[in-house]
């Protein structure tokens, strides 16, 4: 049986210095004075065991010109059960202060409501429903093989407040594990040994002029650009589910050149490129199946 078990609102009370309360729902600049360093070092202090999780750090600002924030922080671990997470967490993270009573046990297909922010109260037939809200996306990725120094960290949270941020979401999610064991050229996607968690960057927004899309990519790309010196180089690598234009993208039509192509395959799959150039000139060299 596949089980997800959530843990929110773990963060240790004296993380929060006072605040006195655990809550998903505090301001950033008091919490960021309080506690944003303090989980920073401990992310330092203990990557081999988050290398062992999949850990999701959202902050969202819901408005532009709001200070109200939101932030959680996730684990979520398969194939366990919460009596042997929080061994394992009282072993190795016992900062977090986790308890049974800050943990939810869920299905998988359950999770997805819970990721949706759909109420578990809901019937599963919700997800039947087709209807998409209408709203612009715009998302980056990295990959990090060295710790992130503190200091850089903590110019990180300063981004959520400017106004271009829109509703911004970062997520941390650490590699190692098996992941370590299997080689870079065994599979197309290359992102094995060596890769300490991965990076997504998200902001959205609803409106639909083409000045305030603008705006909100612009803001993206100086945000990457701000994380350029603390990523993977040579290539600085990205995930392909996380597609990013930027990055470059074929040409409309029939054909794109190899050195062309390039420019964002080698960031998506590194050396394993030519390999898949290869079987791509065996099987579809008319280049039936293509993409942007």
């Amino acid at each position: 049986m596949y089980t997800e078990i959530l843990v929110k609102e773990v963060i240790d009370r004296k993380l929060v210095n006072g605040i006195g309360r655990k809550s998903t729902s505090i301001d950033l600049g008091c919490y960021k004075k309080s506690g944003i360093g303090d989980l920073a070092t401990l992310a330092h202090t203990h990557e081999s065991f988050l290398q062992c999780l999949v850990l999701h750090f959202h902050i969202h600002a819901y408005t532009q010109n709001s200070s109200s924030y939101s932030s959680m922080l996730e684990l979520s671990i398969r194939n366990a059960i919460i009596d042997q997470l929080i061994a394992l967490m009282q072993e190795s993270f016992p900062e977090f202060g986790l308890v049974k009573e800050d943990c939810i046990e869920m299905s998988w297909i359950q999770s997805i409501l819970y990721f949706a922010e759909i109420p578990q109260s809901e019937s599963l037939d919700v997800l039947l429903n087709r209807t998409v809200t209408a709203g612009f996306f715009k998302g980056k990725s990295d990959y990090v093989a060295e710790p992130i120094p503190e200091i850089a960290l903590e110019g990180l949270w300063k981004w959520f407040y400017e106004d271009e941020s829109g509703t911004l979401q970062l997520i941390f999610s650490p590699y190692g594990g098996i992941m370590d064991e299997i080689s870079e050229s065994e599979t197309p996607f290359p992102h094995r040994a060596g890769n300490l968690y991965n990076i997504h960057y998200g902001v959205s927004w609803e409106e639909e002029d083409a000045s305030t899309s603008q705006k909100h990519i612009n803001f993206m790309r100086r945000l990457y650009k701000y994380m350029e010196p603390y990523v993977s180089k040579s290539p600085r690598a990205a995930y392909m589910n996380y597609r990013d234009l930027d990055l470059g993208s074929n040409n409309k039509g029939n054909y794109t050149s190899y050195r062309q192509a390039s420019r964002w395959a080698l960031k998506y799959f590194k050396n394993n490129f030519n390999k898949l150039i290869h079987v791509k000139g065996m099987v579809d060299w008319q280049n039936f199946f293509r993409y942007e």
